[in-house]
């Protein structure tokens, strides 16, 4: 086992590995791992594990490979999975092609949130609870270069940057713009920022285009030559949409809105044929108090295809599905459900599959 610690004068954080080829955890297989490995960041939000398994086979799944903190998430930057720590150690945990640990480092002061690749080693980070974003160097931890994005904050000085995407020369990033003295409420409509990249660094000069909804809040999607993304909006106010971009223009086109979706927008993927597949939650009401996104009476797995068309793909009770990628023509999805549905499941062209089990409940799947 490698063990990498990083201290401070008040706390550690340890991140764990261990070897895919053991079968040091019940019902693990053995995977060596490979390109084609799918990589799932399960988690119960006091501890993280990362998982693989191989989408020819989804039941050969491998557990526990890294152990890391609660609130995280899981992402690629120039094809090297990276841990996002999005909580009070605010880590960056870059992992090798064996999916070991081989740098760990912290961004204090930052509350990173997502990252793309700026150049060979480099990752624009979003720094949620900061209004400067960093250009950092993966390697070292060392930042290269800080952004301010200050002039796009709201009364509490914060803009709340979420997600970023690279496409081509172009960054793109997703601006909540919440009041965090109420409860994290959206101010206005979201803003989407694009940046140039130039040598390796963002150059000067920053375009806006106001999104037609509020709150942004799923990660990026390419679909061609068009971006996609989901807005939350807040407590089922009609708020929510999934809005289509082109980053040269900035041009936008609502693709669905709260109404046509019967709810709220998580998570987003490509699928085929143009078609998206979008997880959104239907909001719980009761005559006492407003719609909570977060109070879900159920989450849905749909088709959203080219024309506007839903297909119900799945639903299951409660705030219980999270975590969407699509592989060749197989959708996979986690479900978090304190019961026999928990883990990882597909669908592909011979119907619903799963669930196979996970660690800990699914929470990000990565291709």
């Amino acid at each position: 086992m490698i063990r990498i610690a990083l201290f401070t004068s008040f706390a550690f954080i340890t991140a764990c590995t261990s070897n895919a080829n053991i079968d040091d955890q019940p019902g693990n297989q053995r995977l060596t791992p490979h390109s084609d490995l799918a990589l799932v960041l399960t988690s119960n939000f006091d501890s993280s594990s990362l998982d693989v398994f191989d989408p020819s086979n989804p039941t050969l799944l491998a557990k526990r490979l890294v152990l890391v903190s609660g609130d995280a998430v899981l992402t690629r930057a120039s094809g090297i999975p990276i841990i996002i720590d999005r909580g009070r150690y605010e880590t960056l945990t870059v992992l090798g092609e064996q999916l070991n640990v081989t740098k760990q480092f912290r961004l204090l002061r930052c509350g990173p949130h997502d990252l793309a690749s700026v150049g060979p080693h480099l990752a624009f980070v979003t720094c949620y609870d900061s209004s400067n974003m960093r250009v950092v160097d993966t390697q070292t931890g060392e930042t290269k270069q800080v952004v301010n994005l200050f002039p796009w904050a709201d009364a509490d000085g914060i803009p709340e940057a979420d997600h970023v995407i690279r496409f081509n020369d172009y960054l793109l990033v997703t601006i909540q713009g919440l009041n965090r003295n109420n409860v994290f409420t959206p101010t206005a409509h979201g803003l989407v920022l694009r940046m140039r990249i130039s040598e390796d660094r963002i150059a000067e000069g920053i375009s806006t285009a106001e999104l037609p909804c509020a709150n942004p809040f799923t990660p990026w999607v390419r679909t061609g030559s068009s971006l996609v993304v989901g807005c939350a909006g807040f407590r089922a106010s009609g708020q929510s949409a999934i809005v289509s971009i082109v980053p040269e223009t900035l041009a936008m086109t609502t693709l669905a809105t709260e109404a046509t979706l019967g709810g709220i927008p998580h998570e987003i993927a490509a699928g085929q044929n143009g078609d998206l597949i979008v997880l959104i939650s239907v909001p719980k009401t009761t005559a006492s108090d407003d719609p909570d996104p977060i109070e879900a009476q159920e989450m849905r797995l749909i088709r959203l295809d080219s024309n506007g068309k839903i297909d119900i793909l799945h639903t299951s009770l409660g705030y219980s599905l999270t975590g969407l990628a699509v592989i060749g023509d197989t959708i996979y999805f986690g479900n978090r459900s304190n019961d026999s549905n928990a883990g990882l499941w597909w669908i592909d062209a011979n119907g619903t599959h799963g669930p196979v089990k996970t660690s800990m409940p699914p929470y990000v799947i990565v291709p």
